[in-house]
C-alpha cells in the first residue's frame, strides 16, 4: 500500500509530467528539423496512391495521358484549371521532372506509371503538383492559392529514361542533334494548343536537374518561344553565341553553392552576364547541395515573377519547329513549327490555340483525358515579385547576380506543423515507455 501523502503523490505527477514533456521535446525537435528542412518531401518517389493510377486517367485533377509518334510514346499529365473556359486563354507552364523520377529509375518503386514525376520537389508542401496546382509563397513569405491567382495549365512529360530525358546537357550539347523526345514534346505541346485556348505569350518552361536540362536545351534551340523560364540545380552549355538569342528573355537560375553542378550554373550565369542579358538572375543558395528540393518553387515571390512575364507578341511561326533556332521541322503537324494565323495558339485554328490532333496521317495519337468545360475566369488579385499591383512585362526582380537571403522561407512555412506532429508522436511513445515501464516493475 502507498504510504506517501496527496501532496507527494502529486509533486511526483508533476515531476514525471516534466520528464514526459523533455523526452518529447528531445524527441520531437530534431524529427522536425530532419525530415522539415534536410530531407526531401515524405512521400518521394512513389505516387500517392496505392496501386497507382493508371497513365491514362485522371488523377488529382490532372489529365493522364500517352503520347504515341514515329514508334515512341511518351506519357504525360496535363492540368486543367478548374471551371476552364474556352472563350479565354490561359497560360501554360511546362515542367520537366529529375532523373530520379524517371520511369526506369529504381527509386520509383510503381515504375513507369504516369504519377510519380508530380510528388516532390515542386513546393507547396507534399501537396500533388506542387506550387502550380496549390499554394506558393509571395514575396513576403506569404502563401496563396496559385490557381486562384493565376489559373493556368501545367504540362508535365514523364521521361521513361533518365538519361537525359529531356535533351540538354554539357558544353556542346544545344549545338548538337536532337534529344530523341524533343519532336514528340513539341508534338504534345501543340496538340494541348489545339485542344485549350493557351495563350501562346505566356508560355513558361522549368524543371530540375535532368529537367533543369531540358530547359536550358528547350530556350537554347527555339528562342522566342517561352516567356519565362527557370532552370535549377544543373549546368548547361555555355555556348554565348546561343545564349546572345536569349539576353532579352526573363531566366531565373537557381543552385545550391554545394552542388556539384554549382561551377556550371555558374558558368551558365556568367555566359549570360557576358552576352548583356537585361532579364536575367541567378540565385545561389547558399550551403545548398543537389538539389535544392522545394526551395526553388517556394522561393518567395518567384511564382508572381514567373507570371508577370509575357512575350510581346505570339511567336510568328508557331511554338518552336521552324521558328526555333534547331526544333523540329516539317509541315504543320511536325513538332510545333509551320504555319501561324491569328488566334492565341502556335499552329492555330479558327477554334484558336494549335492544330487538332488527329490519328493516323502524321504518325502521332493521344490517347486519354477528357476535356472539363466550365465559366472561370483570369480573375484574382496580381503582385509582382517586387511588390506593387499590375506587372510589367518581362520584370523581373533584384537584379543581383548572387542571393541566398530567404531561400528557404517557403519550406519554414510547414514547420510548425511539423513540430507538431513530432511533439505529438514523441508525448504518445514516451507515455508508452513509461507505461510499460511501470507495468514491468
Amino acid at each position: 500500500m502507498d504510504s506517501s501523502s496527496p501532496h507527494d503523490r502529486a509533486l511526483q505527477r508533476r515531476r514525471s509530467l516534466r520528464t514526459l514533456v523533455k523526452k518529447a521535446l528531445c524527441f520531437a525537435l530534431p524529427a522536425a528539423l530532419a525530415f522539415g528542412i534536410s530531407s526531401p518531401a515524405w512521400g518521394a518517389y512513389r505516387c500517392p496512391q496505392t496501386p497507382s493510377p493508371p497513365s491514362t486517367e485522371t488523377y488529382q485533377g490532372f489529365l493522364g495521358r500517352v503520347e504515341k509518334l514515329d514508334g515512341q510514346e511518351l506519357p504525360y499529365r496535363l492540368f486543367v484549371p478548374k471551371d476552364y473556359d474556352p472563350a479565354k486563354a490561359y497560360p501554360l507552364v511546362l515542367y520537366l521532372h529529375h532523373a530520379g523520377l524517371a520511369g526506369t529509375d529504381p527509386n520509383n518503386e510503381s515504375g513507369w506509371d504516369n504519377c510519380v514525376h508530380l510528388t516532390s520537389e515542386i513546393g507547396s508542401g507534399d501537396d500533388y503538383g506542387g506550387v502550380f496546382t496549390h499554394r506558393a509563397v509571395d514575396k513576403d513569405g506569404n502563401r496563396f492559392d496559385t490557381q486562384q491567382r493565376y489559373p493556368h495549365f501545367v504540362l508535365a512529360p514523364h521521361a521513361n529514361s533518365p538519361a537525359y530525358g529531356f535533351g540538354g546537357g554539357g558544353p556542346g550539347s544545344a549545338s548538337g542533334p536532337e534529344h530523341a523526345t524533343r519532336k514528340i514534346l513539341w508534338t504534345i505541346l501543340a496538340a494541348v494548343q489545339g485542344e485549350f485556348n493557351i495563350d501562346a505569350t505566356r508560355l513558361y518552361v522549368t524543371g530540375i536537374s535532368m529537367g533543369c536540362y531540358g530547359t536550358w536545351d528547350l530556350l537554347m534551340r527555339s528562342p522566342g518561344v517561352f516567356a519565362a523560364a527557370s532552370p535549377q540545380s544543373c549546368r548547361g552549355d555555355p555556348d554565348t553565341k546561343l545564349l546572345s538569342a536569349l539576353k532579352d528573355t526573363p531566366i531565373w537560375s537557381m543552385c545550391g553553392t554545394k552542388d556539384s553542378y554549382f561551377s556550371g550554373a555558374q558558368a551558365m550565369a556568367d555566359g549570360m552576364k557576358q552576352v548583356g542579358a537585361t532579364a536575367f538572375q541567378f540565385t545561389a543558395m547558399e550551403g545548398v547541395g543537389h538539389s535544392i528540393n522545394d526551395r526553388g518553387y517556394d522561393y518567395p515571390g518567384f511564382i508572381d515573377w514567373m507570371f508577370a512575364q509575357h512575350l510581346a507578341e505570339a511567336p510568328a511561326g508557331g511554338s518552336g519547329g521552324a521558328a526555333g533556332s534547331a526544333g523540329t521541322t516539317g509541315g504543320s503537324n511536325a513538332g510545333m513549327g509551320g504555319a501561324s494565323s491569328a488566334g492565341s495558339g502556335g499552329i492555330v485554328s479558327e477554334a484558336g490555340g494549335g492544330f487538332a490532333p488527329a490519328t493516323g496521317g502524321d504518325g502521332h495519337t493521344s490517347t486519354g483525358g477528357s476535356t472539363p468545360t466550365g465559366d472561370q475566369g483570369m480573375s484574382g488579385s496580381v503582385a509582382t515579385a517586387n511588390g506593387g499591383s499590375t506587372p510589367t512585362p518581362n520584370a523581373t526582380p533584384s537584379s543581383s547576380s548572387s542571393s541566398s537571403a530567404s531561400c528557404a522561407a517557403g519550406r519554414s512555412q510547414r514547420l510548425p506543423d511539423q513540430v507538431a506532429w513530432g511533439f505529438g508522436a514523441a508525448l504518445v511513445l514516451a507515455g508508452w515507455r513509461r507505461k510499460r515501464g511501470a507495468h514491468l516493475r
